[in-house]
């Protein structure tokens, strides 16, 4: 429905609002949400679904308090990620570092024996690449890979970074230098310039 205003003659947009979520709708947005990639294209299913017209932030909303229903707050997970990195890291010998902050977790680093040789193995050549937040933590996922003898790419480490920017890499490089004693070659990185900067 399209309405215009009588003196600036522009569109206006009318938008349903949260009381327009309705118990069918809420367990729609839970059945599409795993099946959208994005925030955008599952309101865009719900609108068509339903009929109706909400804005992407109400349906952003709403996966968040659907996954805080699901898993709990993302600091109690943090939380539950720590403890069991770090009895699998006590238990097995595993490489681990984080960063707390005023009891909140900020960054960290993870590798396991396999992950270490691997490194020490097939370092010359490492590939680095950094997600936008898109997990449960709110964090960027640093993730580092190697091309092992069979061709194939195979994870070295991973963290979860504070932000994206050079002093969180810088974090997490210099643990992964602690960690085999050696520096790569060759690093590829996409044309984030924090990646750039902060590449050893």
């Amino acid at each position: 429905m399209k309405e215009f205003h009588n003196k600036h003659n522009h569109e206006l947009s009318k938008h349903d609002g949260k009381d327009r979520i309705t118990p069918e709708i809420l367990q729609g947005i839970k059945n599409l949400r795993g099946a959208c990639k994005n925030d955008g294209a599952l309101t865009e299913a719900i609108n068509k679904q339903y009929g109706t017209n909400f804005k992407t932030q109400t349906i952003h909303y709403q996966t968040k308090l659907l996954e805080e229903g699901d898993n709990g707050p993302p600091s109690q997970d943090a939380e539950t990620l720590r403890k069991a990195l770090k009895e699998d890291c006590f238990k097995h010998k595993y490489f681990y570092k984080e960063k707390i902050i005023n009891n909140q977790l900020k960054s960290l680093f993870f590798m396991t024996k396999r992950m270490k040789l691997l490194a020490e193995t097939f370092n010359d050549v490492v590939f680095l690449d950094s997600t936008h937040k898109t997990n449960r933590f709110n964090l960027p996922l640093l993730d580092a890979v190697i091309i092992n003898n069979f061709g194939k790419t195979s994870t070295i480490f991973w963290g979860l970074l504070e932000n994206e920017k050079e002093d969180s890499f810088v974090w997490a490089l210099n643990n992964f230098k602690s960690a085999i004693g050696k520096t790569p070659k060759l690093v590829f990185t996409d044309e984030d310039d924090g990646l750039i900067n902060g590449k050893f």
